[in-house]
């Protein structure tokens, strides 16, 4: 009866230890696919991560190209407009726009690692845009710097020409003949020479004696017309009625006209005019003209 009862207690304690074992076993196998499955959700939340950070990359990458091509296209814009641009920037630019369809067409299927490395790409072509951006804006400072000297000097020649224009007339001016005083000397002539005389019975001769005064700017020799009125106390013009009687308007008839050549130096001009009829007795008008400006007048009495 003993004999039996520690055959049980063994068959009980053997039991209790496989149980005990299963117990832990089946633990272990828990824990086991406990930490698997962690580790498995932790790995597909690490990939989910990845994703999206791919795909904002992505749309970011998407953004920074569309904002290159504008920018090239801008600095094809204002290229054109400068027409002393010597550079290549026309074919770069076009180059440039051909690297960025590719890379587009590029980022459509990307994967993460290809569109880290498209991000460089896009960083280079960036830094390539920046320099010519930083060149055409200096070259435009430069257009803008040479309009303002070009317009100070487009100012200066308009001053310059007004200058030019304001000398040129004052030359002008200054290059016509002068005249002194002229002289009125009536008279005869007698075997002793030219006699003054004032006595209207005695006057046959009205003489008017011209000074032209020195000009040293003259360069070259030029003609000069003159011409002399003497009007009556009757207010006629004393004339040739012979070298006058075809002129229709009466303003324009001379006692005497006489032509020279004028080079600078001083000379005196002696002109002479006979009466066709008897002088009156009375004040006479001399009207001194030059290429038909009246330049002076004086009187002279006969008595």
């Amino acid at each position: 009866m003993s004999e039996t009862t520690n055959n049980n207690g063994s068959k009980n304690k053997a039991v209790i230890i496989l149980l005990i074992i299963l117990l832990i076993g089946s633990g272990g196998l828990s824990f086991w696919q406990y930490q698997n499955s962690k580790k498995l959700q932790e790995n597909h939340t690490v990939t989910q991560t990845e994703l999206k950070t791919a795909l904002t990359d992505k749309e970011k990458l998407e953004l920074d190209l569309q904002d290159l091509e504008a920018r090239l296209a801008q600095l094809e814009a204002e290229r054109s407009e400068l027409a002393n641009y010597a550079g290549t920037l026309e074919e770069d630019v076009a180059k440039l726009q051909k690297t960025i369809a590719g890379l587009r067409s590029r980022l459509a299927n990307a994967s993460p690692e290809e569109i880290a490395r498209l991000k460089k790409e896009v960083e280079a072509l960036n830094a390539t845009t920046r320099n010519y951006e930083a060149e055409l804006n200096e070259l435009k400072a430069e257009n803008e710097a040479l309009k303002v000297q070009t317009q100070e000097l487009s100012d200066e020649n308009r001053t310059l020409s007004v200058v030019n224009e304001s000398l040129d007339a004052k030359v002008k001016k200054a290059s016509v003949a002068q005249y002194g005083p002229i002289k009125i000397i009536t008279g005869r002539m007698r075997k002793s020479g030219f006699s003054e005389e004032t006595k209207v019975r005695r006057v046959e001769e009205i003489r008017v004696e011209i000074d032209v005064i020195e000009n040293p700017i003259i360069n070259s020799a030029s003609d000069q017309s003159i011409a002399i009125r003497i009007v009556d106390p009757e207010k006629t013009v004393l004339t040739k009625m012979e070298e006058n009687k075809k002129l229709v308007d009466k303003s324009e008839i001379y006692t005497i006209k006489h032509t020279y050549s004028f080079d600078g130096s001083a000379k005196k001009i002696n002109l002479s005019f006979v009466p066709e009829i008897r002088p009156v007795k009375g004040t006479y008008k001399v009207e001194f003209w030059v290429d038909g400006a009246l330049k002076q007048t004086k009187t002279f009495v006969l008595n």
